[in-house]
């Protein structure tokens, strides 16, 4: 029960108590100017204040809430037991104005005395009885309250350690994942939530050697449209099945919440897949055009050679650019609008995995210039598959470098 309702309630108890007259009130004789009989209702009177006093004192002492069933049985039986004395009053009234004889009067009065007075030792009693009765319900009451607490602070704490959980636990990345749930991950769609991100969203997940890569491009078979203008390309589109671009503003949200590495798979239409790999990537923001920083080129494990930091063709600190936006270094020519693609364009570009998708044999051509290109592989041959993905490097990996 509320404490405004406890308010009310008691408010109404003492409204009930002080319906009645008190000890220091002028007695209600139903003998009139009778005053010898005035003795006989003094224990009324202090029976009736003694009940008061109870009421008060029980009611400033009680801690802890209790049910309305049983303050209303508390309310009821005072009730009943105030009817009583009031119907022997009204009963002492009534026989004081009849007619009656004096001596049947008074017999009559002095039974009707007898039994006021009989009423009056049983209320009190009554009321002591229930007093003990209403303390013993309101210890189980307690006790039961003090129960019911226990599971509601479990479930304060299961709310706490979700809230916990949704703040500090959803994972930032692929390499999140894995290690939150090995050895039972498998490649596939997983959320993350990025720390600079305000909202989390699925991304596909490659596991391989203990680790987690977060997939941030995909072409595989030309059913997704590449050639979109700024806003398609910083959003993200495409089928995380299938083809797609996870998004340059998500990208940027991973890759600056730690040292991230890039890894570029290509497969040839008539060869085995290739690969390329970069110590350090990350975008800038969007005010920054999404600038690419890109460095640290391993050629100690790549195979397809370096297509986005070579010192012929250099785009690190290349802005991005689409169709709708030219951030490129030609200033006659619009790169993505040339070759029908977005990418981080220099004059144009050593390498363009966004572009057309042009099948074989034509992608075999040196002439296919609208296609998927690593030029530091094959001269403007078109690939057949392309996959973009990237993960943070542990801090293992940065002291062991550091080391050497």
């Amino acid at each position: 029960m509320h404490t405004i309702d406890l308010v009310i309630l008691f408010c109404f108890i003492l409204t009930l108590v002080e319906s009645f007259p008190s000890s220091t009130e002028p007695p209600y004789s139903v003998f009139g100017r009778q005053n010898k009989v005035r003795p006989r209702f003094r224990r009324r009177e202090l029976v009736q204040e003694e009940v008061r006093k109870t009421m008060l004192t029980y009611m400033t002492s009680l801690k802890g809430e209790i049910t309305d069933v049983v303050l209303e049985e508390m309310i009821d039986y005072y009730n009943s037991q105030t009817s009583k004395l009031y119907r022997l009053e009204k009963e002492l009234s009534s026989l004081k104005n009849s007619s009656l004889p004096t001596l049947q009067n008074g017999t009559t009065m002095n039974d009707l005395i007898m039994r006021l007075s009989k009423q009056q030792r049983s209320f009190a009693s009554n009321i002591s009885s229930m007093e003990y009765k209403i303390k013993n319900l309101t210890n189980i009451l307690n006790d039961l309250l003090n129960e019911l607490q226990k599971p509601v602070q479990h479930v304060r704490r299961l709310i706490s350690i979700k809230k916990d959980f949704d703040d500090n636990e959803i994972p930032i990345d692929c390499d999140d994942i894995f290690r939150q749930q090995s050895p039972v991950v498998s490649q596939g769609i997983y959320r993350i939530k990025p720390r600079l991100s305000s909202e989390s969203f699925d991304v596909q997940c490659i596991f391989e050697n203990n680790t987690g890569w977060t997939v941030i491009q995909r072409r595989m078979n030309g059913t997704i449209d590449f050639y979109r203008g700024w806003d398609d390309y910083k959003n993200g589109f495409g089928d995380l099945r299938t083809e797609f671009w996870l998004g340059n503003e998500k990208i940027h949200q991973l890759t600056n919440q730690g040292q991230y590495i890039l890894h570029v798979d290509i497969t040839p239409w008539d060869s085995s897949m290739r690969t390329a790999e970069y110590e350090k990537f990350a975008l800038d923001n969007e005010n920054e055009n999404y600038k690419l920083q890109i460095s640290q080129y391993q050629s100690a494990i790549s195979t397809a050679g370096d297509s986005l930091s070579s010192p012929w063709d250099n785009a690190n600190g290349a802005s991005f650019s689409t169709f709708d936006r030219d951030h490129d270094n030609l200033f006659y020519d619009n790169c993505a609008l040339t070759y029908h693609g977005a990418w981080w364009f220099t004059s144009c570009f050593q390498s363009h995995l966004n572009g057309a998708y042009v099948r074989s044999p034509l992608a075999l051509q040196n002439t296919a210039r609208n296609g998927l290109h690593w030029n530091t592989y094959a001269l403007y041959h078109s690939m057949k598959e392309s996959t973009i993905r990237i993960r943070r490097k542990h801090t293992s990996e940065t002291s062991e470098a550091l080391a050497i």
